[in-house]
């Protein structure tokens, strides 16, 4: 028995989105032994499959044309192994249009599967291996410069794996660049790739399309409205590839690439765009045919037998060390204009203060928190301003008796950070300054409510229940 790799490969199945688990070690039996009348039982129906499910019907029907022509000049007659006959019948049956996807394999070796093993614990052992390797993330780290780096095998389905990706784009979200490489991803679930692309883009944009044969359906991709944490639409973002990226990492890529949002570093990628389910057709042999083919909305087209192009070409070893110095002017820049923006709002905050200090005193209290609350948004929104420097802000004015000017910043931060126990705690003691006990004491209660752990509430509390 040998130990070889095989292609992760894109899969979404009729009506159902899945994810083929490949890119791991595949223990091929090299002494399986295939008869003439599998070899012609197998022809017989992946031909078939191919007329009835290939995504081009006409090169379906080419390539079962082609399979039984060999067939019947005894092409196949000296090829007594299952391994051997897996590799010629791949080879023929792409050689009509040299589709990466086709591909012939040995049913029941996956995982080291063994006869008779059962069917459930074999899913819960693909399950543990694709927790043990992350569901594909390697490695996340931040380098120097401040440049994010993402090191991932494949898309994997975000009902297993939604979490990693939230948890991961949370830890980058304060860096100045990202670098995601797929040099070692061979591919995985359309839906990932839709998550992922969600964290770049701020509106709504159409990603890709995946055309199906069956009912002659196209399904559309678009970014999701809003993710779990802050998305980064602006942060320079580098892609890297090799001739081993395949399928839908290439989608990943060319997703960006076509919408001018990252710069793709390395090799050409594999060129597989036709997306398809595994079918098994004897004991021994199963077959992928492509079912599907992507449409990218903005060239009409797909990376089908030419790979993406990158912008700078390199070796793929090449690819970090030419991307880290390609990034790092790029995120400098892009920290400028952090720093840049905030000195604006900043310098806005200050010329709306004596503004909103005579609204407060001329008992426009409303106009003034509207003011204020617009000046906070943008904050916000560019993530110039967070639940803690907001709630430095408001101490600043409690510190000055500025009381109602406190009271508006504190609303405010309930209002953008409602599930944080703190901004409650704070306004309840801006509320308690204002003499407004049956506030105060609300506002604690929430905090309390929040974080049962919130000592300073309890103490709170205690002493404004003692002296109403």
């Amino acid at each position: 028995m040998r130990i070889i790799n095989i292609f992760l490969i894109w899969i979404i199945g009729l009506g159902m989105t899945t994810l083929y688990q490949a890119n791991y070690l595949f223990a091929e039996n090299e002494d399986l032994i295939i008869s003439d009348s599998e070899k012609k039982e197998f022809i017989k129906r992946a031909s078939q499959g191919l007329i009835d499910r290939y995504v081009f019907k006409e090169v379906g029907e080419q390539i079962a044309a082609h399979i039984n022509k060999q067939l019947s000049e005894g092409v196949y007659d000296s090829i007594t192994k299952v391994k051997n006959f897996t590799r010629v019948m791949t080879e023929d049956i792409q050689s009509i249009n040299h589709d990466k996807h086709l591909r012939v394999i040995e049913r029941g070796r996956h995982m080291n599967r063994q006869p008779g093993s059962d069917p459930l614990l074999d899913q819960y052992l693909r399950t543990l291996k694709s927790e043990g390797e992350n569901y594909g993330f390697q490695k996340v780290e931040i380098l120097p410069g401040n440049i994010g780096y993402v090191d991932f095998r494949y898309f994997a389905a975000p009902v297993k794996a939604r979490d990693r990706v939230v948890a991961i784009m949370s830890f980058l979200k304060y860096t100045d660049a990202i670098i995601f490489d797929l040099r070692k991803n061979g591919g995985g679930n359309p839906e990932m790739i839709q998550l992922m692309c969600s964290y770049l883009f701020d509106e709504k944009i159409h990603l890709n399309s995946l055309y199906w044969r069956d009912g002659d359906r196209i399904v559309e991709y678009w970014t999701h409205d809003e993710v779990e944490g802050a998305k980064m639409p602006e942060i320079p973002v580098f892609v890297l590839t090799s001739n081993y990226t395949f399928s839908g990492a290439e989608e990943f890529a060319y997703n960006l690439k076509t919408r001018e949002r990252a710069t793709i570093i390395g090799e050409t990628s594999g060129g597989g765009a036709n997306p398809g389910g595994m079918h098994p057709i004897t004991e021994n042999l199963a077959i992928f045919i492509p079912t599907g083919r992507a449409i990218n909305p903005v060239t009409g087209k797909n990376w089908e037998g030419t790979g993406v192009e990158p912008h700078i070409k390199v070796m793929a070893d090449s690819a970090l060390a030419v991307a880290l110095e390609t990034a790092k002017p790029d995120a400098e820049k892009y920290k400028k204009s952090k720093i840049d923006k905030a000195k604006i709002l900043i310098s806005d905050i200050h010329s709306t203060e004596n503004a909103v200090e005579k609204l407060v005193r001329a008992g426009k209290t409303g106009e003034a928190q509207e003011i204020f609350y617009n000046m906070l948004q943008i904050g916000v929104d560019q993530k110039l301003l967070n639940e803690m420097d907001i709630n430095r802000m408001g101490y600043d004015y409690l510190r000055k008796d500025n009381i109602e000017t406190a009271m508006i910043v504190f609303k405010f931060n309930v209002k953008a950070y409602p599930t944080a126990f703190n901004t409650y705690d704070s306004l309840g003691e801006a509320y308690m300054k204002y003499g407004n006990t049956e506030k105060a004491i609300e506002n604690y209660k929430k905090s309390l409510e929040l974080n049962p752990n919130n000592r300073n509430a309890v103490n709170m509390l205690e002493q404004l229940n003692a002296n109403p």
